[in-house]
């Protein structure tokens, strides 16, 4: 099989358009995070919220991480960035959902809401 200089070709092509396609999904699930974050702004659920769609850009960013793989192979140094964002992501999830049970819970309301 003979390429063109300058083509690529593509290494798993499926696992290509089902990395663009979680990319999208994630995406659009930041944008409803987004939004939905706006609609808390000042209340005891901002803080929650501003982590939680934080950290869907970085989910974002490691299926694009993936879909370089797919693409052009892998290699440590790639697979090393993805988990960094997919850690980073991770992190920023669960500290964001802390934060919205310590907003939830009614014995933390009783002792003052948020106030760590």
């Amino acid at each position: 099989m003979r390429c063109e200089p300058g083509t690529v070709v593509l290494n798993e092509p499926l696992l290509t358009a089902f990395t663009l396609t979680l990319a999208g999904l994630e995406f659009a699930t930041w944008f409803f995070a987004y939004e939905t974050r706006k609609t808390f702004k000042g209340g005891i659920f901002w803080n929650a919220w501003r982590l939680i769609a934080s950290s869907l850009p970085m989910f974002m960013v490691d299926q694009l991480v993936l879909t370089y793989e797919a693409v052009y192979g892998s290699t440590f140094l790639v697979n090393a960035i993805g988990e960094s964002f997919q850690a980073a992501g991770t992190l920023l999830l669960l500290v964001g959902f802390y934060q919205f049970y310590r907003a939830w819970n009614p014995s933390a309301m009783k002792r003052g809401g948020d106030a760590a």
